[in-house]
């Protein structure tokens, strides 16, 4: 008999230390801490490869478009203070048979004179993109600017032509194109 009342007393401590335990209020939120994400050193841009076939004084073309992070080049720093590498980007345009009919390196250095100094200093050259070809030439559109495209729209257009017989020409454009005909495409994707 005094095993039964020796169980019988554990087992009333027991109950009675499960129902003393402290209950969990429900209002309490748990949040997780988030990490912030630490620079491992200078970001890229991105490199990206990018062809445009079209038509051009009655035969077939491609512009192709390769857009590469240069360690050689100057340092860019963002508004938060990342910083990035510049790009050089490789403009060619093939004729139908594969041949060369224009070929082109550019860098930031291609569009100095017309870049005011803040934008020299820390913008990168950002894109180069086939626009359309029309009459004696075909024009890409350039942008130089922040090496942050995702939180910041401070960048200079410029258009580039190249003529037919294979001549370049870089202007600063006035006006800053809203409208996206389709033919257009940002390098950034």
């Amino acid at each position: 008999m005094r095993t039964n009342k020796t169980i019988f007393f554990l087992i009333l401590c027991a109950g009675l230390l499960v129902s003393c335990k402290k209950k969990q209020d429900d209002t309490t939120i748990i949040i997780h801490k988030t990490e912030v994400k630490k620079s491992h050193g200078t970001e890229k841009v991105g490199d990206q490869t990018r062809s445009y076939d079209f038509q051009w004084l009655g035969s077939n073309y491609k512009a192709v478009v390769v857009r590469k992070a240069d360690t050689s080049l100057p340092v860019a720093t963002d508004d938060e203070g990342t910083k990035y590498y510049d790009n050089r980007i490789e403009v060619k345009i093939l004729r139908a048979d594969g041949s060369e009919f224009f070929n082109h390196t550019f860098t930031k250095s291609d569009f100095q004179a017309d870049l005011d100094e803040r934008t020299k200093d820390n913008g990168v050259l950002y894109s180069v993109i086939y626009v359309k070809a029309e009459g004696d030439n075909v024009e890409l559109k350039a942008s130089v600017g922040s090496p942050n495209q995702m939180s910041s729209d401070d960048y200079v257009t410029f258009t580039v032509k190249v003529s037919r017989l294979g001549a370049l020409s870089v202007s600063k454009d006035q006006q800053l194109d809203t409208a996206n005909d389709g033919s257009e495409g940002d390098m950034g994707d």
